[in-house]
């Protein structure tokens, strides 16, 4: 009854009605020996942190969700509602490994509603862990059952993992439908079952594509209440921050990271320390902003997730460079190409691309077209010919637009062309990106 109670107030984004539950929690004095021990335990970490309270231990999720099933817990919302917490605690491989265990099961029984369920929660655990390929057939299958038996609250979910996982490809078209459809559930729940996730994808997608300005606003950095612990909305607040420093909105950027430090602080997770140090990086000084990178690299070794680690990579690259440090810069723009290439992220291996050649270490699929420009106009010259406005160049290249007006001049001048898309007719070195 107590999971079922707190399920619909999480579900119902009710602070008031979670709070009631927890102190109904806090009543219960169950003997560490009793079998519902684990179920309390959980509950108690989930409330405790919707309401920002600390002291709180993680029980092992394979037990909460053995003792929860064994109890005759029937209902696969109520156990998601414990792999929704696995993925806010940052166990996404725990996750990952006890929804597989319960899909098979569900599976080998003909449990379909357990088996839609586990493969979408364990689809995005592998989303959260960079298995990007593993999730994308996972979500495909999960998507496909329940359109078959008609149960809506997964078909969002699965839709909003498909959307972020074609954001990250570079796929816009695909994208923005699959979000589309997510949004468009009937199925209210936070948002509709899914819609966070879509959000997540549209967000990763316009930075991706160096459009800031159209990446804020997507996620809501300042709900209140335990919708603000959604896993995509969490793990989305690192995109919002560089958004906002890229578009130089420091305040907004500063209170993003401060909800960012608070989630990390409770879960204690080298994955999310990570993301915090970066961030960090983002909005510090030079004389600081170098030892944060250091740090989320370090960190990101401890708990390998190959796209942050490589999103981490190509900003301290681009750290280095904006610094002229272009020697320092090329490791790890190289190891940040490298790796958007082998999760097939095409906008990210466009950035990383452009910046590695800002360093005079040409990508091999370059041509003697830009042989004439400054390393700044041909960067700029190649993100013009993709299409970008001078504002969108300006806050990926953290320059103004002025400055951008400036160089594009002067490319276009050097290259005898007088628009964007005479500009695109060319071959500027740029990263072959489709």
């Amino acid at each position: 009854m107590q999971l079922t109670a707190v399920n619909a107030a999480w579900s119902a984004d009710d602070l008031g009605l979670l709070a009631v539950t927890a102190s109904r929690l806090d009543g219960l004095h169950l003997a560490p020996d009793d079998r519902m021990t684990p179920i309390h335990t959980f509950l108690i970490w989930m409330t405790s942190l919707a309401l920002e309270r600390t002291g709180t231990e993680w029980p092992p999720l394979g037990r909460v969700v053995t003792e929860a099933r064994e109890s005759s817990l029937g209902c696969p919302h109520d156990l998601s509602l414990i792999g929704v917490g696995g993925l806010i605690a940052g166990h996404e491989r725990e996750t990952r490994d006890v929804a597989a265990a319960v899909a098979a099961e569900s599976r080998l029984h003909g449990r379909v509603g357990w088996l839609t369920a586990m493969l979408s929660l364990g689809a995005a655990a592998q989303v959260l862990l960079g298995e990007h390929r593993e999730s994308r057939v996972v979500a495909q299958e999960a998507l496909q059952l329940a359109l078959d038996t008609g149960q809506t609250r997964w078909i969002g979910y699965a839709r909003g993992i498909l959307a972020y996982l074609a954001a990250v490809a570079g796929d816009e078209t695909g994208c923005r439908a699959l979000a589309a459809e997510a949004l468009d559930s009937p199925v209210k729940v936070f948002k509709p079952l899914g819609g966070s996730w879509a959000d997540w994808a549209l967000t990763v997608l316009e930075l991706g594509a160096g459009r800031p300005g159209a990446a804020v606003g997507r996620l809501n950095l300042t709900a209140a209440g335990p919708a603000r612990l959604d896993p995509p909305l969490l793990h989305g607040i690192p995109d919002g921050i560089e958004a906002w420093v890229r578009l130089g909105r420091v305040p907004q950027a500063a209170a993003a990271l401060s909800r960012l430090e608070r989630w990390a602080s409770h879960i204690e997770q080298p994955s999310v320390d990570a993301l915090v140090r970066r961030c960090r990086a983002l909005l510090a000084s030079d004389a600081t902003a170098e030892d944060h990178y250091r740090a989320a690299l370090d960190l990101h070794e401890l708990a390998p997730r190959p796209f942050e680690h490589a999103r981490t990579a190509l900003l301290y690259g681009e750290w280095l460079r904006r610094r002229r440090r272009k020697a320092d810069a090329r490791p790890p723009l190289s190891r940040a190409l490298g790796a958007f290439e082998d999760l097939g992220a095409r906008f990210w291996v466009r950035r990383a691309a452009v910046e590695l050649g800002a360093t005079q270490s040409r990508p091999s699929s370059g041509s003697a077209a830009g042989a004439g420009l400054t390393p700044q106009e041909l960067q700029v010259g190649r993100l013009a010919a993709e299409g970008l406005s001078d504002r969108d160049i300006a806050a990926q290249l953290f320059l103004s637009p002025r400055t951008v007006g400036y160089h594009l001049n002067k490319a276009y001048h050097k290259l005898g062309v007088r628009s964007r898309a005479e500009l695109a007719g060319l071959a500027l070195g740029g990263p072959t990106t489709g």
